[in-house]
């Protein structure tokens, strides 16, 4: 278990009376938000601290039975932060697993947490087997003098929104209802590494990074995306995919050609937002027609710039 202070990014230990969120929140997307803002208010209200109970992402991996995630567990943080909660506790899965929701309450939320109140979501369920649901967690605050609260579904279409159906957009490639429900694009992280040099030889430099291995599935092809460099915005061109025309080795890749740019990004952990998906991937008969059709994934990417500038 880790508890972070999100102020200072740094480790502490000791926690004084909180509003804490609880759950996964893969992604943190709209549905997990108001839950978070549900705590904060809380913790306005009351004068204490807010808080974020979540598992860490090794932890996880067990509890989510091989899920991939839609963010690593640095960008969780890094939404915690930015949607105003003061700290995260990070707990293993299987240090809580066979707790009883009684002895999960008991240590954790009032002995961990120092929860005043604790916040879930509607089908929120806690303890081995999950023998506890949010009556149980209502009840057992209750007795211990503690209060919880309930949010109901955050609703798209008449639909809750869930980090499954994220997942599943992301895999067919519509980045416009994966923004839409995570309230941002969907993006990657990871650091840039040396790959064969191909782009540059044929007049595209790419930005390349592995993907990954618990990251979601992304649907191969061109996309228009974006990424932030020293506080400034480029549009690019990123291709997801295994590079038939040019290496034959299997391998997925992201390999992100970044439009009016011109750097040194070998070593650096850079964001990728996927903006929209342009078209699959597919090997082209020479290099000079795969040069043409990067050069038309440009343009569309182009468009994307004149109306975000405009």
């Amino acid at each position: 278990m880790r508890i972070l202070d999100l102020h200072t990014k740094k480790a502490t230990t000791v926690l004084k009376k909180t509003a804490v969120a609880l759950g996964f929140f893969d992604g943190v997307h709209l549905g997990h938000r108001s839950l978070f803002l549900s705590a904060a208010n809380e913790s306005e209200r009351r004068n204490i601290a807010s808080a974020v109970l979540t598992f860490s992402e090794e932890g996880s991996t067990k509890m989510k039975h091989g899920a991939r995630h839609l963010c690593t567990e640095e960008e969780r943080l890094e939404q915690f932060s930015l949607l105003g909660m003061d700290y995260a506790i990070l707990l293993d899965f299987e240090t809580v697993k066979n707790m009883s929701p009684e002895e999960f309450v008991s240590e954790i939320l009032l002995g961990v947490c120092c929860a005043e109140v604790a916040v879930c979501g509607y089908n929120f369920r806690f303890g081995k087997d999950a023998a506890g649901d949010t009556d149980t967690l209502v009840s057992l605050m209750k007795q211990n003098g503690a209060e919880c609260i309930v949010c109901p579904p955050y609703l798209y279409k008449g639909e809750p929104v869930s980090s499954t159906e994220i997942r599943s957009f992301i895999a067919k490639g519509d980045m416009e209802s994966a923004r839409i429900l995570l309230g941002r694009p969907f993006s990657l992280s990871a650091e840039v590494c040396h790959g064969k040099s191909l782009g540059r030889i044929i007049g595209f430099p790419t930005a390349n990074q592995k993907i990954p291995e618990n990251i979601v599935d992304i649907r191969s092809g061109s996309y228009v995306t974006r990424v932030m460099l020293d506080g400034k915005y480029y549009y690019s061109v990123t291709n997801v995919g295994v590079r038939p025309t040019v290496d034959t080795d299997g391998n997925m890749n992201c390999e992100t050609h970044i439009l009016d740019y011109d750097g040194d990004l070998y070593g650096r952990t850079i964001k990728v937002e996927f903006l929209s998906f342009i078209r699959d991937e597919k090997r082209f008969s020479s290099i000079e027609e795969l040069k043409n059709q990067i050069n038309n994934d440009i343009k569309e990417v182009r468009k994307w710039q004149n109306v975000g500038q405009s």
